[in-house]
């Protein structure tokens, strides 16, 4: 399946709940593609801030596929939503963002959640676990 195809079934769950963590995200893709890696989507403002980490680079192309063109948003969310969802970061949680960063990693929990359809810049990178 291309990334436009496997983006439209997380976007459709999305629609249908209005909220998705991203463990649920990688156990709707997962039937489709490698969902596991040494890849970490984390914040662009901050690199040790962490959103989601042991994806592979597909994951993070659907990932990115769908903010990029603004089909959905990022949303705090609390770590009972990834308790419920059946996976939560060994990282230490980000509490609140330090004006200067995290000077180690922290894991930041997000939902997504329907998007506006113009969003260009999403604040985010992908980048290589150590």
């Amino acid at each position: 399946m291309d990334t436009e195809s496997l983006a439209a079934i997380v976007v459709a769950r999305v629609r249908e709940v209005d909220y998705v963590s991203l463990v649920e995200m990688r156990n709707l893709l997962r039937p489709y593609m490698e969902v596991s890696g040494d890849t970490a989507i984390c914040l662009a403002t901050d690199s040790n801030v962490i959103l989601w980490a042991g994806v592979s680079d597909g994951f993070t192309q659907v990932f990115d596929y769908m903010s990029d063109r603004g089909l959905v948003r990022l949303q705090g969310a609390s770590l009972l939503t990834y308790l419920v969802d059946g996976g939560v970061s060994y990282l230490p949680l980000a509490k609140r963002l330090p004006k200067d960063g995290y000077k180690k990693p922290h894991w930041l929990p997000v939902v997504l959640r329907p998007g506006d359809a113009t969003a260009s810049e999403t604040g985010h990178v992908q980048g290589r676990l150590l």
